[in-house]
């Protein structure tokens, strides 16, 4: 199982570093949208046929990813509106803080020359 999932990264990888390559090379000749359709393609490709040499490991890793899926417990609308209040705040004290400190700076450094 190990040595499998290796070999899926180590096409993963492969891949990805193809498709940059060749993202490079046809960057000064293709229009980006024709990249972006070619990186897809590549992408599904190298996944066609990693799936198609290991079949039961694909189909092992996402019946895992389901059960996975199965044990989220998502938070409640009143926890996400909490957290995320929390966190707006924090955020503006922190740019509040942040400009203070910059203004302060600013004032001192333009006094000196």
């Amino acid at each position: 199982m190990k040595k499998n999932l290796i070999n899926f990264k180590i096409v993963l990888v492969f891949a990805l570093v193809f498709v940059l390559l060749l993202t490079f090379l046809s960057s000064f000749y293709v229009s980006r949208v024709y990249i972006l359709v070619f990186l897809l393609f590549i992408f599904l490709l190298s996944f066609v046929i990693y799936y198609f040499y290991n079949k039961e490991i694909v189909n092992m890793y996402f019946k895992d990813v389901k059960l996975e899926f199965n044990n989220i417990t998502w938070t409640d609308k009143a926890d996400l509106r909490q957290t995320t209040f929390i966190i707006l705040l924090i955020i503006f004290f922190a740019s509040l803080f942040l400009w203070i400190i910059d203004s302060i700076l600013t004032y001192i450094v333009s006094k000196f020359i």
